[in-house]
């Protein structure tokens, strides 16, 4: 299913740039209303089409052609002791001028964890993303939906 998912969005990305145009063709927003650009689980394992490297290769020319100046990456650093050369995807997504945050260290399932190992998991990636370049503190985190809780104030940020 995450790869039909990755596809997916894969195909909509490249529909959006071939339909837009060129930068300098689209009209601007006196609104002020833009979108946000966000990729999860970075950095991603090979997928059913798309080795890792060739994932990210193609993501970054994606997101150059369409003129996107600003997307942002919500970071699971345990994933890069699985895969060392993400740090490097990584590290390319921010030369490219795109931020990382926090989607937590291992990405576990909230209805699944104690609150206060979740607390842990999220802190654990805080500390690997600080210092980093292109890491943006704030409200940063991106939290684990696979598994969201239903009770009312189940939440992390809820306990802190």
């Amino acid at each position: 299913m995450r790869r039909w998912t990755v596809l997916v969005l894969g195909l909509l990305l490249a529909a959006c740039v071939s339909l837009s145009g060129p930068p300098a063709e689209r009209p601007i927003d006196s609104t002020g209303k833009r979108i946000a650009l966000t990729f999860d689980d970075v950095p991603r394992s090979s997928g059913a089409f798309l080795a890792i490297e060739k994932r990210a290769e193609l993501l970054r020319a994606a997101l150059r052609k369409a003129g996107v100046k600003q997307a942002a990456f919500f970071v699971n650093p345990a994933q890069i002791a699985k895969r060392p050369e993400g740090a490097a995807h990584i590290k390319a997504y921010v030369a490219d001028g795109h931020v990382i945050a926090n989607h937590t260290a291992s990405h576990p399932g909230l209805s699944k964890t104690d609150i206060a190992d979740y607390i842990v998991d999220l802190d654990t990636a805080a500390a690997w993303l600080k210092g980093s370049e292109g890491y943006r503190r704030g409200s940063d985190t991106r939290f684990s939906t696979r598994a969201m809780p239903t009770k009312p104030n189940a939440m992390p940020s809820a306990q802190r």
